[in-house]
């Protein structure tokens, strides 16, 4: 079996309609403290179920990280390929001299922004992995979707992709006379590109029509690289994400620079005057304790903020195809319609 045969496989399976949503399903409410999304025992348990078997085969493999990185982009350009929307478009903006390039849902329609960072790692990924996944969002939520292609490193390491997206959501902030733009924009990110959104959010809070930026979605991000404890704890390879792979992201993106750095690790950054922040992310994910780390910062800066977690969800839930997608996926978009 090749290393990336089996996340390649989890992200093509079909979601199935049998695994229940709406009735168990309750959004992330900027003024909810409460923490656990309920979810049926019976969902629970086949949850449990898959990450097990997902933990014994990924115990079978080699470590993704221990093969060339070109080979894996390859690979999940290739699929993501097949997987590509026709409905979605391209748009290229140049500012700076550094084109970027957004994936657009819904494009020319008049509805709110929601400006969208993959995953990855900082290495992998792409604003066009995953349109099933940003589809699904921008049709149940009701929101036209720009995902950003930022830089990848190690070939762009920091500040790069921070840059990228800082532009990105300045273009968004920037008065604009054809009327195209949305007095309301929401923010939404994976992994490292919560990470990244983050940044960006502390970077532009002094910006004239910050104001128009009335949330952010920040599902199971990376907000301090010297690793969390949830994290160091994750010490064997049947997971997506475990200690050894984030120290490998983590050098790739910033090399030397220290690990306190609030623009590399935001939850050390002065968070005061940001939006309301939802945070979603699972209990198997060896980033938890990320996300309650923000949480805390973000309150103790004066914002709003909501802590989701998802009992038995796996680091990845809302891109790839596991028991509890459709739940997570259901319960970012009621949280983003209701920002």
């Amino acid at each position: 079996v090749q290393t990336c045969a089996l996340p390649i496989l989890l992200f093509s399976l079909p979601i199935s309609s049998k695994w229940p949503t709406h009735a168990y399903m309750r959004a992330c409410s900027p003024t909810d403290d409460s923490e656990f999304v309920p979810v049926t025992p019976d969902l629970i348990q086949r949850a449990r179920t898959f990450n097990k078997m997902t933990a014994e085969a990924l115990l079978s493999i080699p470590a993704f990280y221990r093969r060339p990185l070109a080979d894996l982009r390859q690979e999940q350009i290739l699929w993501s390929h097949k997987k590509a929307l026709n409905n979605a478009q391209w748009q290229t903006l140049d500012q700076s001299g550094v084109p970027i390039r957004l994936r657009i849902f819904r494009a020319g329609e008049a509805l709110p922004v929601c400006l969208h960072v993959h995953g990855g790692g900082w290495v992998m990924g792409g604003a066009g992995c995953q349109d099933d996944y940003l589809e699904h969002l921008s049709l149940k939520a009701k929101v036209r979707i720009a995902s950003v292609d930022y830089r990848l490193a190690p070939e762009h390491p920091f500040p790069d992709g921070l840059d990228d997206v800082t532009r990105a959501l300045r273009h968004y902030l920037d008065d604009d006379s054809t009327g195209q733009f949305s007095d309301k924009i929401v923010v939404c990110g994976e992994s490292a590109g919560a990470n990244l959104l983050v940044g960006a959010l502390v970077r532009l809070r002094g910006h004239e029509n910050f104001s128009r930026v009335r949330g952010a979605l920040l599902n199971y991000g990376t907000f301090d690289l010297n690793g969390t404890e949830s994290l160091r704890a994750a010490t064997d390879h049947g997971r997506f994400l475990d200690l050894y792979a984030a120290r490998w992201f983590t050098q790739q993106y910033i090399g030397d620079r220290d690990a306190y750095d609030p623009e590399v690790s935001p939850a050390f950054a002065d968070l005061q005057g940001l939006p309301p922040a939802c945070l979603l992310v699972g209990d198997e994910d060896p980033v938890l304790d990320d996300s309650r780390l923000l949480h805390r910062r973000w309150q103790e800066a004066g914002n709003k903020a909501a802590l989701q977690v998802v009992p038995a969800g796996l680091h990845g839930m809302l891109e790839m195809r596991t028991p509890l997608t459709a739940l997570a996926r259901d319960t970012l978009a009621q949280s983003l319609r209701e920002l």
